[in-house]
């Protein structure tokens, strides 16, 4: 048994129809495409399961390399800390909240880290993954925990407390 159904189509299209309405068979033609646009939304469904696997997969990938970055930033703020005067920290320090990681970056590391930015060249190995925003915003966040974790234990060190 066959269905009936209505579809609407442009004026233009129509027109055009109209010119080889008697070379077209215009049901057969819908119901190709119609049965096309189903085989490929059921072979959608199969893999829905492993399309679920895949994208876990993928996001604990990227959570591993994004952990491998934030760890490189991590070591680059320590060392940079560790070569810059006090006024220079306790300025970073002060403006933890008002800038963003990355332009704490930029106002406190040294040329060589820098220059290892700009020309990305980070350590990990995984220089494909710079071109994704969030994995040098993962950076940027190491680099500064790095660094404020070294002038932390320095001003308790100096029973600095949170005020110089």
């Amino acid at each position: 048994m066959s269905q009936r159904i209505n579809i609407s189509v442009p004026d233009e299209l129509y027109e055009k129809m109209q010119a080889f309405k008697d070379r077209l068979n215009i049901s057969k033609l819908c119901q190709s495409v119609i049965h096309r646009a189903i085989t490929i939304e059921e072979l959608r469904d199969q893999t829905s399961e492993e399309i679920d696997r895949l994208a876990g997969s993928f996001k604990k990938e990227r959570e591993e390399y994004g952990q491998a970055f934030r760890e490189e930033g991590f070591k680059d703020g320590t060392r940079d800390a560790f070569r810059c005067d006090f006024q220079w920290m306790y300025t970073i320090w002060t403006h933890r909240d008002a800038e963003s990681p990355e332009k704490l970056c930029e106002m406190g590391s040294t040329k060589d880290t820098r220059e290892k930015v700009e020309n990305e060249q980070l350590e990990t190995g995984l220089d494909f993954f710079l071109c994704f925003d969030h994995v040098k915003d993962l950076y940027f966040k190491g680099w500064l925990e790095g660094f404020l974790d070294v002038w932390e234990r320095v001003s308790q060190k100096m029973n600095l407390g949170d005020h110089y």
